[in-house]
């Protein structure tokens, strides 16, 4: 919240200034976009993952940002952070009802943002998929919005720099070449990769994490095993 106060707005600008943006993210959103029905762009709760929504003012001629969020307790804070966020140049969904958004969007050549390293219940659709030594509910939607639109995903993460500022750091396209007559295998393999990369990356920068996102709430067995002491059976 201190970072959105202090950006917004998030204007090309200041986006500039602050982060050190690859020269090929904007070709790979622009192709995504342009040569395909749309593009997924992923991310995680690690670094500054707010700062993201700045790259949809930095590269307008690509098209809106929609990317879900979760609601809080307070009505009142929710509108806040919505005001906060759509300075930033997004438009954010609601989980609830925001999947069918975000991929009629994405039918029209859109960009969606999808965080992949929270807990995904069982009744949101959540599936089973390694991360981290364990096997964690995981969000599928990435997989399989990019799987149903033959859309790219674009992993892209905000890290913090010795000097203050941050960089994007933009990593190879991880789904278009899982293809195959088995659609929930693809999606699992997808989610699979999406989760290694997250992984690899937490263990390169630990302290740039959100360690209190729970991120092992569900498990799938009775005894608790590896997991930590939150965790509850989620079968």
């Amino acid at each position: 919240v201190f970072i959105l106060l202090h950006a917004a707005p998030m204007t090309p600008e200041r986006i500039r200034r602050w982060v050190d943006v690859p020269d090929e993210l904007g070709d790979v959103l622009r192709k995504g976009a342009k040569e395909s029905h749309g593009a997924v762009v992923v991310s995680g709760h690690v670094g500054n993952w707010e700062v993201l929504l700045g790259l949809a003012s930095l590269f307008k001629d690509i098209g809106d940002l929609i990317f879900l969020v979760e609601a809080s307790v307070n009505p009142a804070v929710d509108r806040f952070l919505a005001y906060l966020r759509g300075t930033m140049g997004g438009t954010p969904e609601r989980r609830t009802g925001g999947a069918r958004a975000l991929s009629s969007h994405l039918r029209r050549g859109g960009l969606v943002g999808l965080v992949v390293d929270r807990n995904a219940r069982r009744k949101i659709g959540g599936i089973w998929a390694p991360f981290c030594g364990l096997r964690a509910r995981t969000t599928p939607l990435p997989g399989l919005m990019a799987r149903r639109n033959d859309a790219p995903i674009a992993p892209i993460f905000c890290l913090p720099k010795p000097d203050g500022r941050y960089e994007i750091r933009l990593y190879p396209e991880p789904s278009m070449d899982v293809r195959t007559d088995d659609v929930q295998a693809d999606i699992l393999e997808i989610t699979t990769r999406l989760n290694r990369i997250v992984e690899e990356l937490i263990r390169e920068r630990p302290a740039t994490w959100n360690w209190a996102l729970k991120r092992f709430k569900g498990r799938e067995t009775k005894e608790i095993g590896d997991y930590p002491p939150y965790s509850q059976y989620d079968p």
